[in-house]
């Protein structure tokens, strides 16, 4: 809980670097173990499967070994049923002598002696006649009972009882041992029941219908197994067996384990004639591979336990478990190297801008990837030099301003003096009728009114408008009236608020330099309009205008702020201009100022775009 509260944890302050190993390396284990994982399992099946091939492979060996045998023995049995000596044996069942039956008898065990020694795999052959008469043979001995219904277990056992409903046909069944086919009194205690694999059919007279004897041949379960299990398997390795249709198991290496029923007959595909299946069994996991023996109810069994497998893995792993141990390595090695390399931009632009936090202006990083890092480092080197010089304009528009306002301080006037010494002038010209110095001396003093009653930098477009208007009737009362002027300024225009005085300069431009050359006879037309969120203000005249070369200039003089050079006399021009343009550029940006457009002849129109504000 304490590692996904870590992980989960908003303020995580691992540093990106650590972090990108950590995550570079739990996803390389994730899909190492999972690879790992997979091959491992997928080796695990390609084993399993191909233990089921080998296995399949081998019972289809066995099945014709089985088959062989089968048929073998068969063959053999029904040799036996047509014998003479044996039809004789059972057709006649009445002899005229005991002396006559021992002989029959004797020489029904010489023929099946001779049978024994030349099928070396049967151990013992016995024929029961239904009157209780028996013969047997042995390997090792040989016995005739007159009365063996009585003495032998075999007529009291389910085997003969089987056969004896059955008209035709043979009979197999692995569940018989020796005891089943002797004689009570030549059972000792110390005989041990040898287990059988046991083929039986009728014997019947031939032409006497009611006449028949059970024929019985055993062949030892040792030898019998021998034929379908050739695998000398190591310790803990399966074995095979062999179960018949009602699921017993009929054959086995282990004796002991004969006749115990199957636990999972029904997992048997019955429409498949093999297949394979895991299962547990007896506390381990077991892979059960099944053949079904030709068109016999037999099937064979093999159960190789699990662990057989991971025997088989064991190395594999220990190689998978290197592998992933050395890729996790590398992976660690290859993961620092490459994020240190991914990652050293970065560090060092946090390390500039912590040195910018510390007050280091203007640094700039040295390396720059062609990456997006590099992209961030470019950016950030231009913001830092953006930065620098925009502390450097602020820094110069500040000293410009202190140097503004000391020229101001400089030119300041009293205004009381200067008003009362308007005053006395003005009422010295009414006492001598001189109208033309009153009205000149009124328009003064509203201009001064206008200079000295607000010291804000801003004034209403109205008022600035006002105080040009004034400004250009003293210029027309100096120069003999021949200017006219036109004012269009809409109400909704009025109330917007601009710099100070900065009309003043372009209409002194347009009456001083438009209208010297026509001797102060021209028409100027001061317009303002709304363009989007701004306002154009625009002062023209039909004065003499000027030369490209001389509207270059002045087009210059705004651009770098400093005055231009008339082509004539080399003096200093436009310079009104030029510092109208610097003072609106420094309130309101570069967006804003002034444009001029001229020809000579034609006139001068110059354009002033100033945001259309009341504040």
């Amino acid at each position: 809980m304490r590692m996904l509260k870590i992980l989960t944890d908003r303020n995580f302050n691992l540093k990106l670097k650590t972090q990108l190993i950590a995550s570079f390396l739990a996803m390389t284990i994730l899909i190492v173990s999972a690879l790992s994982f997979a091959v491992y399992h997928s080796v695990l099946s390609i084993l399993k499967e191909k233990s089921e091939q080998s296995v399949t492979g081998q019972f289809r060996q066995s099945e014709y070994n089985i088959l062989s045998f089968r048929d073998q023995l068969e063959k053999m049995m029904g040799l036996l049923a047509i014998n003479n000596d044996i039809q004789s044996f059972v057709s006649q069942p009445d002899y005229p002598d005991e002396a006559s039956r021992l002989n029959a008898a004797r020489q029904i065990i010489k023929t099946l002696d001779v049978i024994l020694s030349t099928y070396p795999y049967v151990y013992s052959i016995s024929l029961y006649n239904r009157n209780g008469e028996a013969v047997s043979v042995t390997v090792n001995s040989s016995w005739y009972s007159k009365d063996a219904s009585r003495s032998s277990p075999f007529y009291a056992s389910a085997l003969y009882e089987r056969i004896s409903r059955k008209s035709n046909g043979f009979l197999w069944d692995g569940q018989a041992d020796s005891s089943l086919f002797g004689l009570a009194e030549r059972v000792y205690p110390s005989d041990r029941p040898i287990p059988y694999m046991t083929a039986v059919r009728n014997v019947n007279a031939l032409g006497r219908v009611n006449l028949s004897a059970v024929l019985a041949v055993n062949v030892r379960q040792e030898e019998f197994v021998s034929i379908y299990n050739s695998s000398e398997g190591r310790e803990g390795a399966g074995s095979p067996y062999l179960i018949d249709g009602d699921g017993i198991r009929i054959s086995d290496v282990d004796s002991r384990l004969i006749g115990e029923g199957s636990p999972f007959l029904d997992r048997l595909d019955q429409a498949g004639s093999n297949g394979s299946f895991m299962l547990p069994i007896g506390g381990r996991t077991q892979q059960v591979t099944y053949y079904r023996v030709g068109q016999t109810d037999w099937t064979l069994i093999n159960e190789t336990p699990e662990a057989e497998f991971v025997l088989n893995t064991l190395n594999l792993r220990k190689l998978i478990g290197i592998a992933v141990a050395f890729s996790i390595l590398f992976a660690l090695l290859l993961s620092v190297y490459w994020i240190y390399r991914i990652t050293r931009p970065f560090n060092h632009l946090v390390h500039a801008m912590r040195e910018m936090e510390h007050g280091n202006l203007g640094i700039v990083l040295d390396e720059t990837p062609s990456t997006e890092l590099g992209i961030i480092g470019r950016r950030f080197n231009k913001m830092s030099m953006s930065i620098g010089e925009l502390i450097e304009q602020n820094r110069t528009i500040e000293e410009e301003k202190r140097a503004l306002e000391l020229e101001a301080l400089q030119s300041q006037i009293n205004p009381h003096f200067l008003y009362n010494a308007l005053n006395t002038i003005k009422w010295v010209a009414m006492v001598r009728k001189e109208l033309s110095i009153v009205d000149s001396i009124t328009t003064l003093g509203n201009m001064l009114r206008a200079i000295y009653k607000d010291r804000s930098p801003f004034i209403t477009l109205q008022d600035e408008v006002e105080y040009v208007h004034n400004y250009l009737k003293i210029m027309n009362a100096r120069y003999g009236e021949g200017v006219r002027v036109s004012l269009t300024v809409p109400d909704e225009l009025k109330a917007c608020k601009i710099i100070r005085f900065m009309l003043q300069p372009i209409v002194e431009n347009a009456f001083v330099h438009g209208m010297t050359s026509k001797n102060y006879q021209g028409a100027i037309r001061i317009a303002a309009a709304r363009a989007g969120e701004d306002m154009i203000i625009a002062v023209s005249d039909n004065g003499t205008g000027m030369t490209e070369e001389r509207l270059h200039a002045i087009r210059e003089s705004l651009v770098t702020g400093e005055a231009a050079l008339h082509p004539s006399h080399g003096r200093s021009a436009g310079i009104g201009l030029a510092n109208v343009n610097r003072r609106i550029r420094m309130h309101y940006g570069r967006a804003y100022g002034l444009s001029i457009h001229s020809g000579a002849d034609e006139g001068t129109r110059v354009e002033i775009r100033v945001p259309a504000s009341a504040r």
